[in-house]
């Protein structure tokens, strides 16, 4: 079967590689044996190809941390999945090969009729925009306004549309005027602000109360980090939170020493990983069935910007990694 391997760290399309592997065993009892339909090319799988993600893994590594798979076969005590059906595996990682072996625990089963392209992007970005607007104690009331940038990313647009089923308020950051023309179509207020995303953390505040008619928010999502943080900090109201669950930006976040201090603003970290760490089978099990609903009714939903089967692995990773797109680049493994 085909696998994508990664043997050296480096840029994607020279370090990532089509190859092939040994088939997996047949099923033990416990066991199922699925097909991979298809997978997106993530930010994240394209920094652990760079050797960038977190803890670089050991080499040889197969990339992957998400996707949408057929089921083929079954062990003789597994029981609620069957041949045919589609899941999601839970597991996270070395999803790029053509088949996998999975514990059935390991396995979501997915409602019927659901777009199986929508599905193999159901893991990371519905949940962390799910959980970004969960965490934090208390959560945001029907009514109140929740304030992001980097608000025309996949999770920034997934924002935006759980918070509309909860009734919730979202207030769009962003950085160019383009993209405040594309995210404006039928959502909520977008600022543009700026080149750095955060110059002028006090012009920030001033355009939010405008837009929001002098309401200031309890909870910032920042995912780029640098001044960002601290211009969602300024603009929030006193005791808010800013949870930052990204680095676009590449730099440390910055506050104002003042708004830690004298407006008692508290900055919290996110990452999906330790939710799974943490949390029980029962409440992840939970998250996404909840997620998959939604997904099923066509009430959440993720643009796609381009489809590539896997063999032309280079030209995706190639158009995943520009800056720009609309969409997401998915790699296509039914052919």
């Amino acid at each position: 079967m085909q696998c994508v391997r990664v043997e050296s760290f480096g840029p994607p399309v020279q370090a990532a590689r089509l190859v092939e592997m040994a088939d997996p065993p047949p099923p033990g009892p416990r066991e199922v044996l699925v097909e991979l339909v298809a997978a997106p090319v993530n930010p994240a799988d394209l920094l652990m190809i760079e050797g960038r993600y977190d803890r670089p893994p050991p080499l040889p590594v197969i990339p992957g941390s998400e996707g949408v798979a057929r089921v083929l076969e079954v062990g003789a005590e597994v029981r609620g999945l069957a041949r045919g059906d589609l899941v999601v595996p839970l597991a996270g990682g070395g999803m790029w090969q053509a088949r996998h072996l999975f514990r059935s625990g390991a396995l979501l089963r997915l409602p019927a009729g659901i777009d199986p392209l929508q599905a193999s992007m159901l893991m990371a970005n519905p949940a962390t925009a799910q959980l970004l607007l969960d965490w934090v104690v208390p959560r945001p009331q029907p009514g109140s306004w929740v304030v992001q940038n980097a608000a025309n990313s996949a999770v920034g647009r997934m924002v935006e549309a759980l918070a509309a089923l909860r009734d919730l308020r979202v207030l769009n950051v962003v950085r160019s005027e383009a993209a405040a023309v594309a995210l404006g179509q039928g959502g909520g207020p977008v600022i543009v602000a700026g080149a750095g995303a955060g110059a002028g953390a006090g012009e920030l505040a001033g355009q939010l109360l405008e837009a929001t008619g002098g309401v200031r928010p309890a909870l910032a999502l920042d995912a780029v980090g640098g001044e960002a943080t601290g211009a969602l900090a300024s603009a929030l109201a006193e005791g808010g939170t800013v949870v930052t669950y990204g680095v676009l930006s590449g730099a440390p976040a910055r506050i104002d020493l003042h708004d830690l201090v004298f407006r008692d603003i508290r900055l919290r970290g996110f990452w999906l990983a330790q939710f799974f760490r943490s949390a029980d089978r029962t409440a992840i099990a939970a998250l996404y069935d909840e997620l998959a609903g939604h997904m099923a009714a066509g009430r959440i939903a993720t643009h796609i910007e381009a489809v590539y089967p896997v063999s032309k692995l280079a030209a995706a990773l190639e158009h995943a990694g520009r800056g720009g797109r609309g969409g997401k680049v998915l790699l296509d493994w039914s052919g």
